[in-house]
């Protein structure tokens, strides 16, 4: 009788000790989809009515605002509509933008160093990072974020705040793939003559990969964070964004003050849940970076 196992039994054992060992990383991106899925219910994607959002802070003759109530969380603005229903629209606007932001520069900071790496010069990153050293003190990419976010639309700032992200990711990915070198691992792959695109893609990417990502949650807060304050300062063109919201609503701020607090309320706590959230990737995967919550 032959009891040799069959391919397909090897294969689903394999996988079982790989989600075995990995099963932190695996439950971890369940609290993202709830309170994505949460943001998200209802949002409408592509460009929304400029008319819409200004509708909110329009008080006509008899303002149709309420304080909150037991039906309405957080009140209503000044046109009579659910305040918590926008607030969540605008806050899940915010949150797209951010996406946009850290995959654009997560994309680049995988790429640029991966070129690097190709090379086949012993001192191979020394450019890079000479390159990194000089332009990561300068203030000159949030000026930039600043002055592309003072241009009508949301494509500026994703470009803006993405080139700050790759900045900052870039010089950590390529100080873990200089790191990585020196393994005996890879040392050992030189000797037994694996080219460099092999030992990129069997050695090298496979551990930069989870800690890319749990470097980019990391940097998730801060983009939102940088995007609504850009918008507060009236530098987000005509996008529902919270920071527009907490601007617009203090001049209401004796008749209705609700329209300034609570929107602030809802930020405030989706911003601590990705920066905990965030820390918790960064900690899992060992991204050597400082998380803020240490």
């Amino acid at each position: 009788m032959n009891r040799r196992k069959s391919h397909l039994s090897l294969f689903l054992r394999r996988v079982a000790i790989r989600l075995s060992a990995f099963h932190r990383e695996l439950l971890l991106p369940i609290p993202y989809l709830i309170l994505c899925g949460w943001l998200f219910s209802g949002f409408r994607f592509g460009s929304p009515d400029p008319a819409w959002f200004d509708s909110l802070f329009l008080v006509p003759e008899r303002p149709g605002w309420s304080a909150p109530d037991h039906e309405h969380w957080f009140g209503t603005a000044a046109n009579g509509a659910d305040l918590f229903e926008a607030s969540r629209y605008a806050m899940a606007s915010s949150v797209i933008l951010g996406l946009q932001a850290i995959s654009l520069g997560g994309l680049l900071a995988l790429l640029i160093p991966c070129l690097f790496a190709l090379r086949s010069s012993q001192h191979r990153y020394r450019e890079l990072e000479f390159a990194l050293r000089i332009v990561r003190p300068l203030p000159f990419f949030l000026i930039l974020a600043l002055l592309l976010g003072a241009w009508p639309g949301s494509e500026t700032a994703v470009w803006g705040m993405g080139a700050i992200v790759a900045v900052l990711s870039t010089s950590a990915m390529t100080d873990w793939l200089r790191k990585r070198e020196e393994s005996f691992e890879l040392t050992a792959a030189r000797i037994v003559g694996l080219s460099r695109f092999q030992i990129l893609r069997r050695r090298l990417l496979p551990t930069i990969l989870p800690r890319l990502a749990g470097a980019l949650a990391l940097y998730l807060p801060s983009t939102i964070l940088a995007e609504m304050a850009l918008s507060f300062l009236g530098f987000g063109g005509h996008r529902a964004s919270v920071g527009a919201m907490i601007a617009r609503g203090q001049e209401f701020l004796i008749e209705a003050p609700w329209m300034t607090i609570y929107p602030g309320i809802l930020a405030t706590g989706v911003v601590m849940a990705f920066s905990f959230l965030g820390w918790r990737s960064a900690a899992i995967v060992r991204t050597g970076l400082t998380p803020p919550f240490s």
